[in-house]
Protein backbone atom coordinates (compact mmCIF):
# COMPACT_ATOMS: atom_id res chain seq x y z
CA UNK A 1 0.00 0.00 0.00
CA UNK A 2 2.84 2.54 0.94
CA UNK A 3 4.25 2.00 -2.58
CA UNK A 4 1.39 2.60 -4.18
CA UNK A 5 0.71 5.76 -2.38
CA UNK A 6 4.60 6.39 -2.96
CA UNK A 7 4.04 6.33 -6.96
CA UNK A 8 1.11 8.20 -6.84
CA UNK A 9 3.10 10.97 -4.80
CA UNK A 10 5.70 11.11 -7.38
CA UNK A 11 3.47 11.34 -9.95
CA UNK A 12 1.36 14.17 -9.07
CA UNK A 13 4.31 16.12 -7.87
CA UNK A 14 6.75 16.29 -10.52
CA UNK A 15 5.30 15.49 -13.51
CA UNK A 16 3.73 18.80 -14.49
CA UNK A 17 4.74 20.39 -17.23
CA UNK A 18 6.02 23.81 -17.04
CA UNK A 19 4.28 26.70 -17.74
CA UNK A 20 5.58 28.59 -20.79
CA UNK A 21 5.26 32.13 -21.84
CA UNK A 22 5.19 34.50 -25.59
CA UNK A 23 7.85 36.76 -24.72
CA UNK A 24 10.52 39.05 -26.70
CA UNK A 25 13.65 40.50 -24.87
CA UNK A 26 12.74 43.95 -25.92
CA UNK A 27 9.48 44.13 -25.23
CA UNK A 28 7.98 45.57 -22.01
CA UNK A 29 4.70 43.40 -20.46
CA UNK A 30 2.54 45.93 -21.92
CA UNK A 31 3.54 46.13 -25.70
CA UNK A 32 3.54 41.96 -25.00
CA UNK A 33 -0.06 41.70 -24.05
CA UNK A 34 -1.20 44.14 -26.69
CA UNK A 35 0.57 42.19 -29.30
CA UNK A 36 -1.13 39.17 -27.83
CA UNK A 37 -4.69 40.46 -28.00
CA UNK A 38 -4.12 41.49 -31.11
CA UNK A 39 -2.66 38.18 -32.38
CA UNK A 40 -5.55 36.60 -30.59
CA UNK A 41 -8.59 38.64 -32.43
CA UNK A 42 -6.97 38.30 -35.80
CA UNK A 43 -6.57 34.53 -35.62
CA UNK A 44 -10.32 34.42 -34.21
CA UNK A 45 -11.08 36.04 -37.01
CA UNK A 46 -9.55 34.48 -39.68
CA UNK A 47 -9.91 31.26 -38.43
CA UNK A 48 -13.88 32.13 -38.43
CA UNK A 49 -13.35 33.39 -42.41
CA UNK A 50 -11.49 30.31 -43.11
CA UNK A 51 -13.59 27.37 -41.66
CA UNK A 52 -16.36 29.44 -43.40
CA UNK A 53 -14.62 29.31 -46.78
CA UNK A 54 -14.44 25.15 -45.63
CA UNK A 55 -18.13 24.76 -45.58
CA UNK A 56 -18.49 26.20 -48.76
CA UNK A 57 -15.92 24.20 -50.82
CA UNK A 58 -17.68 21.08 -49.84
CA UNK A 59 -20.29 19.41 -52.14
CA UNK A 60 -23.72 21.38 -53.09
CA UNK A 61 -25.28 18.23 -51.29
CA UNK A 62 -23.41 18.82 -48.45
CA UNK A 63 -24.02 22.80 -48.32
CA UNK A 64 -27.48 22.37 -48.88
CA UNK A 65 -28.15 20.71 -45.03
CA UNK A 66 -25.30 22.01 -42.57
CA UNK A 67 -25.48 20.72 -39.48
CA UNK A 68 -25.55 23.50 -37.56
CA UNK A 69 -28.92 25.11 -39.25
CA UNK A 70 -31.00 21.47 -39.00
CA UNK A 71 -34.73 21.46 -39.00
CA UNK A 72 -34.94 18.75 -36.71
CA UNK A 73 -34.49 19.00 -32.84
CA UNK A 74 -32.05 15.81 -33.22
CA UNK A 75 -28.99 15.77 -35.44
CA UNK A 76 -27.84 12.57 -36.99
CA UNK A 77 -24.36 11.34 -36.31
CA UNK A 78 -23.50 12.73 -39.82
CA UNK A 79 -24.40 16.34 -39.14
CA UNK A 80 -22.74 16.01 -35.67
CA UNK A 81 -19.56 14.78 -36.72
CA UNK A 82 -19.25 17.77 -39.93
CA UNK A 83 -19.65 20.08 -37.12
CA UNK A 84 -17.30 18.07 -34.50
CA UNK A 85 -14.73 18.61 -37.48
CA UNK A 86 -15.70 22.20 -38.20
CA UNK A 87 -15.20 23.27 -34.71
CA UNK A 88 -11.96 21.15 -34.19
CA UNK A 89 -10.36 22.06 -37.30
CA UNK A 90 -11.06 25.85 -36.63
CA UNK A 91 -10.02 25.79 -33.26
CA UNK A 92 -6.61 23.96 -34.55
CA UNK A 93 -6.23 26.39 -37.65
CA UNK A 94 -6.89 29.57 -34.86
CA UNK A 95 -4.39 28.25 -32.49
CA UNK A 96 -1.27 27.97 -35.70
CA UNK A 97 -2.24 31.32 -36.52
CA UNK A 98 -2.13 32.58 -33.15
CA UNK A 99 1.14 30.62 -33.11
CA UNK A 100 2.13 32.19 -36.27
CA UNK A 101 1.36 35.67 -35.38
CA UNK A 102 3.22 35.65 -32.41
CA UNK A 103 6.18 34.40 -34.06
CA UNK A 104 6.46 36.79 -36.68
CA UNK A 105 6.19 39.18 -34.25
CA UNK A 106 9.47 38.69 -32.65
CA UNK A 107 8.07 36.07 -29.91
CA UNK A 108 9.18 32.39 -28.72
CA UNK A 109 7.42 30.20 -26.49
CA UNK A 110 9.90 30.48 -23.37
CA UNK A 111 9.73 28.20 -20.62
CA UNK A 112 9.17 30.35 -16.49
CA UNK A 113 12.16 28.62 -15.51
CA UNK A 114 14.63 30.25 -18.51
CA UNK A 115 12.84 33.68 -17.84
CA UNK A 116 14.93 35.89 -15.50
CA UNK A 117 12.74 36.24 -11.90
CA UNK A 118 12.78 40.26 -12.91
CA UNK A 119 10.47 39.69 -15.82
CA UNK A 120 7.12 40.32 -15.11
CA UNK A 121 4.71 38.11 -16.04
CA UNK A 122 0.72 38.16 -17.27
CA UNK A 123 -2.00 35.66 -18.14
CA UNK A 124 -4.44 36.40 -20.59
CA UNK A 125 -7.58 34.40 -22.61
CA UNK A 126 -5.29 33.97 -25.66
CA UNK A 127 -2.17 32.74 -23.40
CA UNK A 128 0.50 33.87 -21.43
CA UNK A 129 3.36 36.35 -21.86
CA UNK A 130 5.94 38.05 -20.36
CA UNK A 131 8.01 41.48 -20.72
CA UNK A 132 9.97 43.76 -19.16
Amino acid sequence: MASILAVIGFALSGCSSPRHYWYHPEKTLSEARLDCRECYNQAVEQAAEDVADEYYRRPREMQETPPWSSRSDRWSGEEFEALNESTLWGSTHRENLFRGCMTSRGYSLTSEKELDSTIRKSSLRAGKVAGQ
